[in-house]
């Protein structure tokens, strides 16, 4: 199960946060903290993939991290979910705001972060994994866009 999904800039701003278990806002922030604290200062880490040996989401966790350009995309799994797979629905997230924006770049997750919430929620429902085909995310997505128009 995916426990979070997290998109964060160089500075540490929080652009898309979205945990899947009701966790309080404090421990929310402690966690982004120190997610961002391990994406500042890798410590040699060449790898996508983090064993959550700190206990900053759950010991049992595995933390995988991807950057492009500006932004880290950070996502939190448990034991029983492919790491690898992970990393790909991280890249299909990121090829489905391409796709949405027309060449994705940070300042459209600013103004835009409803877009990009509705693009993850189509992906992901309660931590788990509902569609990893980006058309029938976006032919949705327009579907829905269309029913706002008429409405």
């Amino acid at each position: 199960m995916i426990k979070l999904f997290l998109i964060i800039n160089n500075l540490g701003k929080v652009r898309i946060s979205k945990f899947y278990e009701n966790i309080n806002v404090d421990k929310q922030n402690d966690i982004i903290q120190k997610l961002f604290e391990l994406v500042k200062y890798p410590d040699g880490r060449k790898s996508h993939f983090v064993k959550d040996k700190d206990g900053i989401y759950d010991k049992k966790c595995t933390i995988i991290i991807r950057q492009y350009a500006s932004l880290h995309f950070i996502m939190i799994i448990d034991q029983d979910e492919s790491e690898l797979s992970a990393l790909d629905l991280i890249q299909i997230i990121v090829e489905g705001c391409d796709t949405l924006f027309e060449n994705v770049c940070e300042l459209d997750m600013v103004y835009f972060p409803d877009k990009i919430n509705a693009l993850i929620d189509e992906i992901i429902i309660g931590g788990c994994v509902i569609e990893t085909k980006i058309s029938e995310v976006l032919q949705s997505l327009n579907q829905a866009q269309e029913y706002e128009i008429k409405s």
